[in-house]
């Protein structure tokens, strides 16, 4: 067979694969998706995209199935998406864990996945029990200096994202407060009503009825900025302890390599699911903090905060 032959041949197979694949991705979808879901059934993450879910159905025209694969703070489920074919039907809800992981020596990266978007983000801060004598940050402080270690503040599992935060707060004022770490935010809030803890860690979704009701004070936001609702609680940027804020978030990624008319398609579906007006609604009922960032745009953002999770958890004595 001739050189020119081949050659033809293997113009016209091409031709045929590029005729086959554009209809397959015009059809896009013809079945249900996989959402994959690094946390327990119930959780607040958990929630929280599936009702972003529900909503992006109606404009993909497919349903969207939740599987929840817990374990390894993530990894379980994100080592599984990124391993699944890059055709659109596994997608899957990433945390800010991911970048804790990553630090840890973790396979999966924040940038293993292309991002549908980032739908919500988790301000967080620093709170004390109604009854507690700390009525600012500095006097917290100021305790833990004449107390090393003697300071009980609750978080999450140690390294993970709350204790990281409590130790930027350790870091910069040089003092060594007494971790209790708790299986979750639910649990931290019952210890701080319960006058178990002198101090806590915790999002502001959460606190934010407390806060409100009188029984917890803030005594620092872990945000760049104050937030509009607690104006008169200091952020982590005006007082020296991060140059960036330090916050958790919600995003949606696929496995990257996928069709580029598949991803548009996905992108823009959950996009027109977080500006329905009905989910925007529900989302503030439930205390889901919104906030969107593209792919690229979350990107950017993700890079940013990871140096810091490198260096916190270095310090911590976590990070590889």
């Amino acid at each position: 067979m001739s050189r020119t032959r081949v050659h033809l041949i293997a113009v016209t197979v091409l031709v045929v694969l590029v005729m086959l694949a554009v209809p397959a991705a015009a059809q896009y979808p013809t079945k249900a998706l996989e959402l994959v879901i690094p946390w327990t059934p119930g959780s607040a993450s958990d929630l929280a995209v599936r009702m972003l879910a529900r909503y992006a159905e109606k404009h993909l025209g497919q349903a969207i199935m939740p599987v929840n694969q817990v374990g390894g703070n993530g990894a379980v489920a994100w080592t599984y998406a990124s391993k699944a074919k890059p055709d659109g039907y596994t997608i899957t809800l990433v945390t800010f864990d991911v970048l804790t992981n990553q630090a840890m020596g973790s396979d999966v990266k924040f940038d293993t996945f292309d991002y549908l978007l980032q739908f919500s983000h988790q301000p967080m801060g620093i709170y004390v029990h109604k009854d507690s004598p700390y009525r600012t940050l500095q006097e917290l402080v100021n305790a833990a200096k004449a107390r090393p270690g003697g300071i009980k503040v609750g978080t999450t599992g140690l390294g993970g994202l709350l204790h990281q935060a409590a130790y930027l707060v350790e870091k910069k004022y040089g003092v060594k407060f007494n971790i209790v770490p708790f299986k979750g935010s639910a649990e931290i809030l019952a210890a701080e009503l319960g006058r178990h803890v002198d101090a806590d860690v915790n999002t502001t979704t959460l606190a934010a009825q407390h806060i409100k009701a009188g029984t917890l004070r803030m005594l620092l936001s872990f945000g760049a900025e104050r937030l509009r609702d607690y104006a008169d609680v200091p952020s982590i940027k005006e007082l020296g302890i991060s140059e960036s804020g330090f916050e958790s978030w919600r995003a949606v990624g696929i496995p990257k390599g996928g069709p580029v008319a598949v991803k548009s398609k996905l992108a823009s579906a959950f996009k027109k699911a977080y500006d329905d007006p009905e989910y925007q609604e529900l989302a503030k009922k439930s205390n889901y903090d919104l906030h969107y960032r593209s792919n690229g745009d979350f990107q950017k953002f993700a890079a940013q905060q990871y140096p810091m999770v490198v260096t916190t958890l270095k310090g911590i004595g976590y990070a590889k």
